[in-house]
C-alpha cells in the first residue's frame, strides 16, 4: 500500500504512524524504499486515562466522518479495491457537501447533494 501512495503522491515527506507500527523494520524499510520519515506517535506509559496525541484528531475525525456514510459504518466490503472505492465516493460526498449547504442550487436544478 505505501507503494501505491509513493507513485501517486511524490512529494510526500512525513507519515505520522500509531503507536503499533513501532519498530526497526517499518521505519527503515519506508527510509528505504519511499524515502521518507516515519514519525510514531505513542501515548506516554505514565499518564492514566485519556491524553491527547498530537496529529490523533486528525485520523479520529476522518473515521467519524467516514463512518457518517452508511456503506462505510460497516465492513460490508470483501475486496479491498471496493473498499477503497466507497472510500473515494464517501470523501467525495463529504467534498460536495463542504461547498456550502445550497451547493445542489449552484450545481443544477435537478442535482442534489447527499452522503452514500
Amino acid at each position: 500500500m505505501l507503494e501505491q501512495i509513493r507513485a501517486r503522491f511524490p512529494h510526500l515527506k512525513l507519515i505520522w504512524a500509531d503507536g503499533g507500527y513501532a519498530g526497526p523494520k517499518l521505519n527503515d524499510w519506508v527510509q528505504r524504499m519511499c524515502h521518507w520519515v516515519l514519525s510514531i506517535v505513542k501515548r506516554s506509559d505514565d499518564v492514566k486515562g485519556f491524553q491527547v496525541l498530537p496529529r490523533r484528531g486528525v485520523v479520529e475525525r476522518t473515521f467519524g466522518w467516514l463512518n457518517r456514510c452508511r456503506r462505510l459504518s460497516k465492513d460490508f466490503e470483501q475486496l479491498p479495491a471496493t473498499e477503497e472505492a466507497w472510500l473515494y465516493c464517501g470523501h467525495d460526498a463529504f467534498d460536495v457537501a463542504s461547498i456550502g449547504p445550497r451547493a445542489h442550487q449552484r450545481l443544477g436544478a435537478g442535482t442534489r447533494v447527499k452522503t452514500v
